[in-house]
């Protein structure tokens, strides 16, 4: 059998450079191949499994077994009788490649896999050249926008390949979008999706996390208000296909209804030409070709990264160039196909990518995209590319999942050396040099510079789809020959009788049901992913699939899983949540990835976990006290790479049992967390030796250490130097919280690439000294050959350092420390005294709170000149700002100050030009606000505007109210000694959002009513918070004629006056503790009314008869009513629906 598969190989190797599309025979020859191709796979797998299985099972301890130990006759005549069949299947078509003319080929190793040519980050994203007038345009209409719209629409359209994505995405990433829009959302649509789908997406892109696919609209819609109702944003809505226009109207009707305000931008890029007649855009920016220079700028700076063109390619890259026809994508690909290589194969290339101008410009792409696939120099690289095509279009593929899928299918078995050691290695590579190519595109990184996912344009995707002779079906009707299936959007049960050879399943529907005997005819499955499905329990029969490598139950309700899965010894990957563990984990032997989450740190592992050898990934070990569970499991674990999560080290006893981890050897580890129990420990604790022993190795980029009692910490730590005094130089991310008893922060100022940093909760350091920057051993005269401390330090956080008095300046050396920090937030060190007056040159973000002392704000600000972002909060001696805070930080855009109660003096400068909101909350002794001219432009640039609880606040300066020209959201509340606004309130006419109120006695209703007066057409929103004494509302409300949402609280009025039928507009009510409110009348044009704490309604609403409509005349064509916030219906809606 081996000799009939060598055979074929050799056959294959010489069909593969065929033109097979042309030649039919050899497509049925090889078509008829790949089934008996499988069947063998298929064989050979039963056997080795069954090797396996009794290699566990029976626990026998030789270590070589015949065929002739394996045990029952019935087993030897079953796999005889297979192997005799497949032999003859095997030998007919070898007899077959013969007669077609093919030639034996031999291969040059078991599975090539071309080197990745080392590349900048130019290599991952499209090359953007030729559209800079385009962009400028568009950008230069978001900004300047005189458009009066809530949401003005611009739609970019044009082919395939012709760069919408590209261009959209350097417009939502440009400096001057990302200043003007304080939301940006992307949303990949790629299909028709319904509006409450598009909602979920638009939800998920803002929350950075997915979203309960059975949230009803109402309660998407919500979320999105709350996220969305005070920002101006930006969405792209990428590549957009749906042309029907009462759904875009729909969908417009939503957005507007989340977000009334003036300037918001949506972005739609599509291939279809119908789209921008269903939206009312308000350009039509023109996206042409690009010329054939253009384009062979792009080859140039994808094929030749260091940008050093040999002359002898200039005429044959230019000739290439012109194949492009103008099309980026074109451009990209054919850069990233010739990316290292020599003449002939760009003459090779020519050729074969043809020259006729009758082929459609539509049709270019997809042949320069045949042409570098038909190209690639591997068959590894095309099967690993086309299994890509059971993605969705659009979909984030992660490159370790891909991986995983590909070694689950068997594509990176069969190294140079015999061995599967190094899968993930060659999966790697395969991963890059599709990156390379462009075959996927748009990655993203991790903090670490790994790629965590990437995309494939939707041409590509048409590719992969093509070359694996893909096709849709229904999951009811699963023809015999399918081996890959993706089950999406399809809400029945899977039925899967007829899929007797199906190799992956991707269940992508949450209301899946899986059929009790799916396992038994699925019996090929290599890969099964039920991940967010509403899977509550996995049938037992799963151990049927004794092929199966890849298992994902990840975020489904599965809390346990039955004992049977525990022979599914073939299995290489297993992803859980919120899942325990099976018992006998220990026995799937050949498993190298366990990813799981769990909330109880404190549950117990699996006994025996060091017997799975093969492990790579295992995000968490708990430490336990019998033997089968305690750390020294982990020696076993050779391979062990990534991040690990080490809890319950107290059960740890020494620095010998903690060494048996053996974590410096473990090269490839980079992400540690070490984690002791919060309970309270005793005072002899040996934390300290226990953390001697973990030393990881140099390559360690991640470091966290938690809850650890020890009194200092141990020498290698201190220093960040493991033995034998080798600096831990890759170190990104160091997080230290609640070491309470130490005394010391370790020394880090020497780490090279040290981005973040964090220390929390060590309540008994007081000084933070010299020793922080440098090793204190050494002496000031020989600092000086650490260089700049903390060169690369973004983020710095200090919180929770309650007997924290100072953090000194860095020694003299003769560089400034921090030359890159971005970040740094101070927050409950409340005896902080003294901080450094270091320039922080990059500081963008500053954080105080609840630090007594105003001296360690006044320090860090004193040479401050690049802020954006300054929240002060708790700084209870805080008694002013300096000037030149606001006067040198020109850039700044949110200005918070919370809780400053001894804040006597605040003035702002209309220097600041750039920012954009700014809220003065809880200053009770703060008696006015002043306002600095320098004749510039003032806060021309100030959207929101919050003063509340400032009790001492008489007046606000005219100068400043009349600069805010683009004041959005205006909130005053409650401000008890306010006696009057100043001027310039009537030209606010962009503010959509107003809070106010009450102010003082004696001019608060009065004052409340002459607000309202120069907003009349702008205002949207409006909270009014009255007196129990006050017994009528404003009578300018009457006169707000773009009003859509109303709060009234607190006033003491009875009824409604008749003005309030007026209000055409409103469309959302709410009474709050108006506790003499006994009816609603005038209600006429309202979709949801909230009362809450108003006693006579309550009482009225609790005596009257819901299914009695003649009780309800004036509010029972209201369709939501909400009281104390449970919802009132009236029992007939459902009888006359």
């Amino acid at each position: 059998m081996e000799e009939s598969l060598e055979t074929i190989q050799e056959f294959l190797r010489d069909a593969s450079k065929r033109r097979i599309e042309e030649d039919h025979s050899v497509k049925r020859w090889l078509l008829k191949l790949e089934d008996v191709a499988y069947e063998a796979d298929n064989l050979v797998d039963e056997f080795n499994y069954e090797v396996l299985r009794r290699k566990v099972e029976i626990g026998s301890q030789r270590k070589i077994f015949s065929f002739a130990s394996l045990g029952r006759v019935a087993f030897r005549r079953e796999m005889g009788r297979k192997i005799k069949g497949l032999i003859m299947k095997l030998r007919t078509v070898n007899e077959e490649a013969i007669s077609y003319g093919l030639q034996k080929r031999l291969a040059d190793s078991a599975v090539y896999v071309p080197p990745v040519v080392e590349t900048n980050s130019i290599a991952v994203d499209p090359i953007f050249i030729g559209r800079d007038d385009v962009t400028l345009e568009i950008i230069g209409n978001m900004i300047m926008s005189s458009d009066e719209s809530m949401v003005s629409v611009i739609p970019i359209v044009g082919m395939g390949g012709l760069g919408k994505t590209t261009l959209a995405r350097k417009i939502f990433n440009h400096q001057d979008i990302q200043k003007h829009f304080t939301q940006r959302i992307w949303v990949s649509v790629s299909k028709n999706v319904d509006n409450r789908g598009l909602l979920i997406k638009i939800l998920e892109s803002l929350s950075k996390k997915s979203v309960d696919v059975l949230l009803g609209e109402e309660a998407v819609l919500s979320q999105l208000q709350s996220k969305l109702k005070e920002a101006r944003f930006l969405l792209v809505l990428d590549d957009y296909l749906n042309d029907k226009t009462h759904e875009w109207d729909n969908f417009m009707n939503c957005i507007r209804g989340i977000n009334p305000n003036k300037g918001n931008f949506i972005m739609v890029t599509t291939r279809n030409q119908n789209v921008p007649s269903t939206m009312t855009p308000c350009t039509n920016p023109s996206l042409g070709l690009l010329s054939d220079g253009d384009c062979w700028e792009i080859i140039k700076a994808r094929a030749f990264p260091s940008h050093q063109v040999p002359k002898d390619f200039e005429a044959i890259g230019k000739e290439v160039a012109c194949r492009c026809r103008g099309l980026p994508l074109a451009a990209n690909v054919i850069g990233g196909s010739l990316l290292g290589k020599g003449m002939n194969d760009w003459i090779s290339f020519l050729n074969e990518s043809g020259h006729s101008k009758s082929i459609p410009n539509d049709d270019v792409v997809l042949q320069v995209l045949k042409v570098s696939f038909d190209r690639l120099p591997s068959s590894l690289l095309k099967k690993c590319f086309a299994y890509c095509s059971i993605f969705r279009k659009g979909e984030k593929i992660k490159r370790e999942r891909l991986i995983q899928l590909w070694m689950a299918e068997g594509f990176l078995c069969g190294s140079s050396d015999g061995t599967d050691h190094d899968m993930e290695s060659r999966g790697d590579k395969v991963y890059h040099i599709l990156l390379q190519n462009f075959f996927l595109h748009e990655a993203v990184k991790d903090k670490y510079g790994r790629i965590k996912y990437s995309k494939m344009h939707d041409l590509v995707h048409d590719l992969s789809t093509f070359v694996a002779k893909a096709k849709p079906c229904n999951v009811d009707n699963v023809i015999p020959s399918v081996r890959y299936l993706a089950a999406v959007d399809e809400k029945r049960k899977i039925k899967m009788e007829q899929a007797i050879y199906l190799r992956t399943l991707f269940v992508n529907i949450y209301e899946a049901e899986l059929i009790d005997n799916m396992f038994q005819d699925c019996k090929y499955l290599r890969v099964l992913d039920l991940h967010r499905t509403n899977i509550k329990e996995l049938t037992s029969s799963i151990d049927k699939l004794i092929h199966l490598r890849f298992l994902d139950l990840s975020y489904t309700n599965i809390k346990s899983l039955p004992d049977s899965v525990c022979k599914l010894y073939n299995l290489q990957t297993l992803r859980l949540t919120w899942c325990s563990l099976p018992d006998k984990l220990s026995f799937l032997v050949g498993l190298r990835n366990l990813v799981f989450k769990s909330p109880i740190y404190a549950s117990l592992m699996p006994l025996e976990i060091g017997k799975l050898t093969s492990l790579r990934t295992l995000d968490l070990f708990v430490v336990g006290k019998e033997k089968g569970r305690q750390i020294d499991e982990l020696g076993y674990l050779k391979n062990l790479q990534g991040k690990l999560t080490i809890c319950n080290l107290e059960e740890v006893k020494s620095k010998e049992e903690s060494m048996r981890a053996c974590l410096m050897e473990k090269q490839k580890m980079e992400n540690l967390r070490f984690v002791w129990s919060e309970s309270s420990r005793e005072s002899n604790n040996n934390d300290c030796e226990v953390l001697e022993g973990l030393q990881p190795h140099p390559n360690l980029k991640h470091l966290a250490i938690e809850n650890f009692a020890g009194d200092h910490f141990p020498s290698w730590t201190m220093n960040m130097t493991v033995e034998p005094g080798i600096s831990l130089h890759k170190l990104i991310k160091i997080v230290l919280r609640s070491c309470e008893k130490c005394e010391e922060i370790p020394t880090l100022g020497h780490l090279p690439l040290l981005k973040i940093l964090k220390v929390e909760g060590l309540q008994n350091v007081r000084s933070i000294g010299p020793s922080f920057y440098i090793p204190h051993q050494y002496c000031d005269d020989e600092s000086s050959r650490y260089g700049v401390p903390f060169p690369a330090l973004e983020r710095f956080q200090l919180r929770a350092m309650d007997n924290l008095r100072e953090w000194i300046e860095a020694p003299n050396i003769g560089a400034t420390a921090f030359p890159k920090l971005q970040y740094l937030e101070i927050s409950s060190c409340n005896s902080l005294l003294m901080t450094p007056a270091h320039e922080f040159s990059s500081l963008k973000e500053l954080e105080i709170d609840c630090v007594d002392s105003e001296v360690p704000l006044a320090r860090i600000c004193n040479k401050l000149s690049s802020l954006t972002k300054l929240t002060i909060n708790s700084v209870s001696n805080l008694t002013t700002l300096p000037d030149m805070l606001f006067y040198n930080n020109k850039h700044l855009q949110h200005l918070r100050i919370d809780h400053c109660c001894n804040l006597a003096q605040l003035k702002l400068w209309d220097t600041l030009e750039s920012l954009h909101e700014l809220e003065i909350t809880s200053c009770r002794n703060l008696p006015s606000i002043q306002y600095g001219s320098t004749h510039l432009k003032g806060l021309t640039s100030l959207r929101i505007l919050a003063i509340s609880d400032c009790d001492m606040l008489t007046e606000l300066p005219s100068e400043m109210i009349e600069s805010c020209k683009s004041l959005e959201f205006l909130w005053m509340y409650p401000c008890s000694n306010l006696r009057f606004l100043p001027k310039g309130m009537d030209c606010l006419n962009k503010l959509t959002g107003l809070q106010i109120g009450p102010f003082s006695e004696e001019t608060g209703f009065t004052l409340s009513n002459e607000t309202l007066k120069g907003v009349h057409e702008s205002l949207r929103e409006l909270m009014l918070l009255g007196k129990s004494n006050w017994e009528s509302l404003p009578d300018q409300l009457q006169h707000l004629t773009a009003l859509t949402e109303l709060c009234l609280y607190d006033f003491g009025i009875q009824v409604l006056p008749e003005w309030f039928s007026n209000m055409s507009s409103l469309k959302t009510l709410e009474f709050s503790c108006c506790k003499k409110l006994s009816c609603l009348q005038h209600l006429t044009q309202l979709k949801k009314l909230y009362i809450s704490g108003c006693t006579m309604l309550e009482e009225t609403f609790a005596q009257r008869n819901t299914a009695d409509h003649s009780q309800w005349p004036d509010i029972s064509h209201i369709p939501e009513i909400y009281i104390n916030s449970n919802p009132f219906r009236f029992q007939r809606l459902s009888v006359l629906r």
